[in-house]
C-alpha cells in the first residue's frame, strides 16, 4: 500500500505543477471574489438600516421593520457563512494555480494516511470548504466521537466565542481530520492561492510522523517557513513577488517569537483537534526549552505586540475604507438608476405616453 501511494504521488507531481494562473482563470476567480464582496456589502447595508431604525422612535411600524431587518441580517450572515461563490472561488483557485489535482467539478482529489493521535493510520481525503468556521463533529476508526473546537479551559469563554476569535483573526484553518475552511474577503486571486496552499501544507504535515504530534505553534512556524519558498509561484509579477515574500517573512518572524515565548514558559492548552491557524489549541512546549532572560523575553513580547497592533490596525482601516468605498459606489448606482427612471418618466409624460406604474 505504501509503495502504491508513493508511486501515485510521484506520477501526479510529474504532470501537476504549481504556478501562476492563466488570465482566463484569474478572471473567473476574480468574478467569484467580487460576488463574495457583494454579499458582504449587502450585509453592511442591512446593518446600516438596522442602526438607523434603532435610532428612530419606537413605533409599532419601526419595531416591525427592525425585527424584519434583523431576520434578514441573520439569514444573510448564514448564507454568507456558507457562500457558494466562496466555494467556487476556492475550487477555481486550486485548479487554476495547480495546487493539487482536481476532479471534473474542481474539488481536490488529494488524500493521505494521517499520523495524528486521533486519526493515526486513517486514509483521509483533503476536504476544503469555502465557509466561515463552524463547529465540527467527527468519528475516528476507534469509534471515538470528537468535536472541534474543544470547550475552552476558561469556562467564561464559550465555543461560539472561540469561533468568533478564529473568524476575526484568520482566513483559514485546517483540522487534523483533513478538513480545511477558507473565509473572508480577498482582493486578488493570488492572495487566495497563498492561503489555500498554506492550509494544504498543514494537511500534509498531519501525515508526517515528524510533525503530526508537535504543537500547533511549532507546526505553524514550519508552514510559514515553507510559505517563503512557495509564495513566488503565485505572484503575477516581480513586484508582487517581493511583496508576498516580505509578508511571508514577517509572518514567519512573528510566529518564531511566539514559539520562543511558549518554549520559555512551557505552557499550552490541550485540545481534541489541532486548530492550526490560531494559537493555544494544542499542547505547546514539547521541544527543548530555549533559554531567554526575562528582559529579553519582555523585549521580544513588546516587539511582537507592536507589530501585531500595527498589522491589525492597517487591516481594519483598509477593510473599513473598502467597505465605505463599496457602499458609496452602490449608493451612487442606486441614485443613478433612480435618476434615469425619473428622466424616463418625465419624457413619457411629455410625450403623452402612459408611464410605467
Amino acid at each position: 500500500m505504501t509503495g502504491g501511494l508513493i508511486a501515485a504521488i510521484l506520477c501526479a507531481s510529474s504532470v501537476w505543477a504549481i504556478g501562476p494562473a492563466s488570465p482566463e482563470a484569474v478572471s473567473r476567480i476574480r468574478g467569484y471574489l467580487d460576488k463574495v464582496k457583494d454579499a458582504d456589502l449587502d450585509i453592511t447595508n442591512i446593518e446600516i438600516k438596522i442602526a438607523k431604525l434603532k435610532s428612530k422612535e419606537a413605533t409599532s411600524k419601526n419595531l416591525a421593520l427592525l425585527e424584519a431587518h434583523e431576520m434578514i441580517l441573520e439569514e444573510a450572515k448564514r448564507t454568507f457563512g456558507q457562500n457558494y461563490q466562496q466555494q467556487q472561488a476556492v475550487r477555481e483557485t486550486i485548479k487554476g494555480y495547480g495546487i493539487t489535482p482536481t476532479d471534473e467539478f474542481g474539488s481536490p482529489i488529494a488524500h493521505g494516511i494521517m499520523a495524528t493521535e486521533n486519526f493515526h493510520g486513517e486514509d483521509r481525503p483533503w476536504l476544503i470548504l469555502g465557509m466561515r468556521p463552524s463547529p465540527i463533529s467527527a468519528e475516528n476508526s476507534k469509534g471515538e466521537k470528537l468535536s472541534w473546537p474543544h470547550q475552552p479551559q476558561d469556562a467564561l469563554q464559550s465555543v461560539e466565542s472561540k469561533l468568533n476569535d478564529i473568524r476575526v483573526d484568520n482566513n483559514g484553518v485546517t483540522i487534523e481530520n483533513g478538513i480545511s475552511m477558507i473565509w473572508g474577503l480577498f482582493d486578488d486571486p493570488y492572495e487566495l492561492a497563498y492561503v489555500i496552499n498554506h492550509e494544504y501544507v498543514h494537511y500534509r504535515l498531519f501525515q508526517d510522523p515528524k510533525w503530526a504530534k508537535k504543537s500547533s505553534e511549532e507546526i505553524e512556524l514550519e508552514v510559514r517557513e515553507r510559505d517563503i519558498g512557495t509564495v513566488s509561484l503565485f505572484a503575477p509579477d516581480p513586484k508582487t513577488e517581493d511583496v508576498l515574500k516580505n509578508f511571508a517573512r514577517q509572518r514567519r518572524d512573528d510566529q518564531l517569537i511566539k514559539v520562543k515565548s511558549l518554549r520559555k514558559t512551557n505552557s499550552g492548552i490541550t485540545g481534541i483537534f489541532k486548530n492550526i491557524m490560531t494559537s493555544g489549541h494544542s499542547t505547546a512546549g514539547k521541544s527543548k526549552e530555549l533559554r531567554l532572560t526575562n528582559e529579553e523575553l519582555k523585549t521580544i513580547s513588546e516587539h511582537a505586540r507592536t507589530i501585531r497592533e500595527s498589522l491589525d490596525r492597517d487591516r481594519k482601516e483598509r477593510r473599513l475604507a473598502e467597505k465605505e468605498a463599496r457602499r458609496r459606489e452602490e449608493q451612487a448606482r442606486v441614485e443613478r438608476d433612480d435618476f434615469q427612471f425619473a428622466i424616463y418618466w418625465i419624457f413619457n409624460e411629455c410625450r403623452g405616453t402612459p408611464s410605467l406604474p
